[in-house]
C-alpha cells in the first residue's frame, strides 16, 4: 500500500478488496486526507555517470539491438527515437506506452510478448541486447522470461531501483528521458556506430508481414 502511494518510481492507483454482506459495526472515516498533497523529495537530477557510461559502452557492442518502451518512458519519445536511429535498434512498445513512439516511426516493430506483433517478437527473438526502458519485466511482456532468448545482455533504465535490477542487468536509475539523453552525450563522444544491414533487412521483412495482416 505504501509503495503505490508514497514511493515515487511505483505511485499508481491501489485496489483494497473488503468482503461483502459483513459489518461487525459502524465506523467513521476522515475521506479528506485522501485528498492532501504529498510531499516527494526527488533530489536527483541527472543519472548517476559511471551507470550512463556502462549502459553506452554496452550499446556499442551490439549491431541487434531491442528496445522496450514501458509506461514510464511515455515522456521519452523523441529522445528514444534517436537512440533508435544512431543504433539501428528495434522499438517494442509496451501495452501502456503505445503512443510514446509513432506507428510510422520506421524502427517500430510494435508490441512483443504473448500479445505481440510478427515483428515485434521477431526483435525480441533475435536481439543481443534488450533496453528495457520504464518497464516491468513480467509475464505478458517478456513471455515469462522466455522470449529474449537470444539476448545476453540487457539495460534497464527505470526511476524505481527494484525494477531495474530486471534481467540481472546494467541497472541506470532515473527518470526514462534523462538517461537517454545522458547515454546520447556519451554515444557521440566515440566513433560512428553502424548498424547491422542485415539485422535491419530482417526487420523490414519482418515488419512488412506484419503490416499485411493489420
Amino acid at each position: 500500500m505504501l509503495a503505490k502511494t508514497r514511493e515515487p518510481g511505483s505511485v499508481g492507483p491501489v485496489n483494497v478488496f473488503l468482503p461483502m454482506n459483513l459489518q461487525s459495526q459502524e465506523h467513521e472515516y476522515n475521506t479528506q486526507i485522501l485528498l492532501r498533497s504529498v510531499r516527494q523529495d526527488v533530489t536527483s537530477v541527472r543519472p548517476d555517470r559511471a551507470q550512463v557510461t556502462e549502459a553506452a559502452a554496452e550499446v556499442r557492442k551490439h549491431r541487434k539491438i531491442a528496445i522496450r518502451v514501458g509506461g514510464g518512458a511515455i515522456a521519452a519519445g523523441e529522445a528514444i527515437k534517436s537512440l533508435a536511429e544512431k543504433s539501428g535498434a528495434a522499438v517494442i512498445r509496451g501495452p501502456v506506452a503505445m503512443d510514446a513512439i509513432e506507428s510510422d516511426f520506421p524502427l517500430n516493430v510494435g508490441p512483443a510478448g504473448s500479445k505481440g506483433s510478427i515483428a515485434g517478437n521477431y526483435a525480441a527473438e533475435r536481439a543481443t541486447l534488450v533496453i528495457n526502458i520504464g518497464g516491468r519485466g513480467v509475464c505478458q511482456s517478456d513471455s515469462s522470461g522466455t522470449l529474449y532468448r537470444r539476448a545476453w545482455a540487457f539495460i534497464n533504465i527505470n526511476f524505481n531501483a527494484v525494477e531495474a535490477q530486471r534481467y540481472n542487468g546494467i541497472a541506470v536509475v532515473d527518470a526514462a528521458r534523462a538517461v537517454v539523453e545522458e547515454i546520447l552525450v556519451e554515444l557521440r563522444k566515440g566513433l560512428r556506430i553502424e548498424p547491422d544491414p542485415r539485422w535491419q533487412a530482417g526487420l523490414a521483412r519482418a515488419k512488412k508481414k506484419w503490416d499485411t495482416y493489420l
